[in-house]
């Protein structure tokens, strides 16, 4: 199974993840899981780097046409070479093929143009023959969270510094989500009154969803 979780910069999912590893592990699973970008293990990560240093450009210098392909074959190569093919093994994944479209067609203010690039990034995943996730989950995380977060962070890149930015993105994931585009649905991580909640219920919430899903 793939099971992805996506999220803003700072949303928690490496902190999620590692709970759902701790828990599946001890069920018998064999749990495999991937990071992207991966900015050291492919030739395309240490592009990626330099993009998102502001090497290339600012944010609204750099081609989402350029750089999508980039995020496209780092993910590619992963599935290829990496992703384990055992019938009880669960892959787990940290962002997919799901923030490329969200964080690149973002990028376009014309809506003809956002679903012009939409419909070539799509076709390049279809081209690719990216595995599909079984359960793609979006955290939807307090914007105040998300900023303690990233300043606790020693140095933060083009993406993450633009809160404006941000927001369209995730806009932009609520979308997909209202869309359920490849299963894509959305996890609400605050509470009643806005504030985050602990990272036990946040897991209990992505565990009941996942359960339902493998039942």
């Amino acid at each position: 199974m793939i099971i992805v979780l996506e999220g803003l910069d700072g949303a928690g999912k490496s902190t999620q993840i590692q709970l759902l590893i701790t828990h599946f592990t001890q069920l018998g699973y064999h749990c495999h899981f991937t990071h992207f970008p991966r900015l050291k293990e492919t030739p395309f990560g240490p592009l990626i780097k330099s993009y998102l240093q502001g090497e290339f450009g600012a944010l609204g210098e750099v081609s989402p046409y350029l750089i999508a392909p980039l995020y496209a074959q780092d993910q590619y190569l992963a599935a290829r070479d990496q992703w384990p093919k055992e019938s009880k093994s669960m892959i787990f994944l940290d962002r997919y093929y799901y923030s490329n479209i969200a964080y690149q067609s973002t990028r376009f203010d014309d809506e003809q143009e956002k679903n012009q690039f939409r419909s070539w990034l799509c076709g390049l995943i279809e081209t690719l023959n990216m595995p599909k996730a079984d359960l793609a989950l979006y955290l939807h995380t307090p914007q105040n969270f998300r900023s303690k977060n990233l300043n606790e962070r020693a140095q933060s890149d083009i993406h993450e510094e633009n809160t404006n930015y941000q927001e369209k993105v995730h806009s932009e994931y609520l979308a997909m989500c209202a869309q359920n585009w490849h299963h894509l649905q959305e996890i609400n991580c605050a509470d009643e009154e806005g504030y985050m909640q602990d990272e036990q219920s946040i897991h209990k919430k992505i565990l009941s969803l996942l359960n339902k899903h493998i039942n």
